[in-house]
C-alpha cells in the first residue's frame, strides 16, 4: 500500500498562534477560503509523494541516522511574501532565516530520498511556511513581520491525507536533531 508523504519542521504552538494572527490580517483582502488551517502550518523540507508503506521504516532509519549528526538550530520567521509574486499571488507565505542550515538539511533529505527512486527537487529551495493558497485575486505587498524565533530540535515525517475539505497531516515519525 502507498502513502503520500513529506518531511517537515513542525512549528511550536506559540508560532502557530502568531501566524494565525498574520492570516487574520489578510482575511479582508483574501477572504476566508484558502487560509491554511492552524494545525497544518509547517515548513516543508522534502515532498516525497506516493511511497510504499513497507519501505517507510528503511527511509526512517536513514533520516534518523542523518538527524543524529545535526545540531538543533534557531530559525526566525521574518517576512510575508508571495509566490509567484505579490502583484498576483497564488501562495502567501512567511519566509524563514537563516536559509543555509534549512537548505542544507533539505538538500541532504533530497539526497536520501533519491536512494528510494524519489525524484530530486528541481526548484531552488526557499524555506517558507504557506499561510494562504489564494482563491480570490488581490494585490499584496511583501513586508517585514515581527520576527518569530524558535529552536528547531526535530523534523517530522508526515502522511498527507487528502479529504474533500482539505489535506490533513498525520505525524508518522519524529526525528530528534541530536548532533554530537
Amino acid at each position: 500500500m502507498k502513502k503520500r508523504l513529506f518531511i517537515a519542521i513542525e512549528l511550536p504552538e506559540n508560532i502557530k498562534n502568531e501566524l494565525t494572527i498574520q492570516q487574520n490580517n489578510l482575511i479582508k483582502k483574501l477572504g476566508i477560503k484558502g487560509k491554511t488551517h492552524k494545525d497544518a502550518l509547517h515548513l516543508t523540507l522534502k515532498f516525497i509523494g506516493s511511497f510504499d508503506e513497507e519501505k517507510i521504516e528503511e527511509l526512517s532509519q536513514k533520516i534518523d541516522d542523518f538527524c543524529s549528526k545535526i545540531h538543533p538550530f534557531k530559525l526566525t520567521l521574518d517576512k510575508l511574501s508571495c509566490f509567484p509574486y505579490c502583484e498576483k499571488p497564488r501562495i502567501v507565505f512567511v519566509s524563514a532565516i537563516p536559509i543555509q542550515p534549512v537548505k542544507a538539511i533539505a538538500e541532504s533529505l533530497d539526497s536520501i530520498c533519491t536512494q528510494f527512486d524519489i525524484e530530486p527537487e528541481k526548484r531552488e529551495f526557499k524555506p517558507h511556511i504557506t499561510i494562504y493558497r489564494v482563491k480570490k485575486q488581490a494585490k499584496l505587498e511583501e513586508k517585514r513581520v515581527n520576527p518569530l524565533s524558535f529552536t528547531v530540535e526535530s523534523i517530522t515525517l508526515f502522511e498527507s491525507i487528502l479529504k474533500p475539505d482539505r489535506a490533513y497531516y498525520k505525524p508518522l515519525k519524529v526525528f530528534k536533531l541530536s548532533g554530537e
